[in-house]
């Protein structure tokens, strides 16, 4: 997945909104600024690029493993884009859906990976 940094910095700069918003002052809410900290120091015309890297098998070996067709049907993008719409709209359902859908996959890449 690619992005342009002024999209990447646009999205970040929402979500930071929508979780102070939400949560207030607080580590995930440091987590954040610090990311768009980070995308600041890059050149306005480059792009970024999400990268899972060994992680990547790991997701795909489970996608696969349930019946799906590895990481082309990985939603973890839409996940995270849904929860923070949630947030950012006072829906706390949406969120929280979107949310527990992340983690539960994520769950899984994690024991995965605890595991070799």
């Amino acid at each position: 997945m690619r992005s342009s940094i002024a999209n990447a910095k646009q999205r970040a700069s929402f979500t930071h909104e929508a979780v102070l918003a939400a949560f207030g002052p607080g580590p995930v809410e440091d987590e954040i600024a610090s990311l768009i900290e980070w995308l600041e120091i890059f050149n306005p015309k480059s792009i970024v690029e999400l990268d899972y890297g060994g992680l990547a098998n790991y997701l795909n070996n489970l996608l696969i493993q349930s019946g799906e067709t590895g990481l082309d049907a990985d939603t973890s993008i839409e996940d995270v884009t849904s929860s923070v719409a949630g947030l950012a709209a006072g829906d706390g359902a949406l969120a929280g859906r979107g949310y527990e859908r992340l983690v539960s996959r994520w769950r899984k890449v994690s024991s995965l990976e605890s595991a070799t």
